[in-house]
């Protein structure tokens, strides 16, 4: 009996270590990747690095924007000049990757606001974990729904 000893021991440390390091923690690199090779509709995903890219970009955050075509002349708004907003041809959603879920709930918070105040601004968003998916308030629930999965799945 003293021989399996080593065994389990050696078994156990390795479930204690393998089961700690698989909550590694998702990157934008890893949301554009992925994106890439879904069948869901996020053209052109990339990593938002400048804040004159996107005025509601957070500081504790990495963010991938995508294109969304299909919603071309439902939707509204994003970018930014030196008056504010700016329409843009092609509406986008974006993926928040946060450093803590607090930053996250104010985030969502300001698009919730931002569409109580104008409609044009009215988004959709699925929180998970330190993620945040906001796509226009246009797009279908079923086609919604399957941005949910792929958060889900990160």
């Amino acid at each position: 009996m003293q021989k399996g000893w080593p065994i389990l021991i050696f078994l156990g440390a390795l479930l204690l270590i393998t089961g700690c390091s698989s909550g590694r923690s998702v990157t934008a690199d890893d949301v554009i990747a992925k994106l890439e090779k879904l069948s869901i509709e996020a053209e052109n995903p990339r990593k938002v690095t400048e804040d004159g890219d996107m005025s509601l970009k957070p500081e504790t955050a990495e963010l991938v924007r995508f294109e969304l075509p299909s919603l071309k002349g439902s939707s509204a708004t994003e970018g930014s000049e030196n008056s504010g907003f700016v329409l843009k041809d092609i509406p986008s959603g974006h993926i928040f990757i946060f450093e803590n879920t607090d930053d996250l709930a104010t985030m969502e918070n300001i698009y919730e606001e931002l569409g109580i105040t104008l409609e044009m601004f009215r988004s959709l968003t699925y929180a998970k974990d330190n993620i945040l998916l906001q796509v226009p308030a246009t797009m279908p629930e079923e086609e919604f729904n399957k941005y949910k999965e792929f958060i889900d799945s990160l």
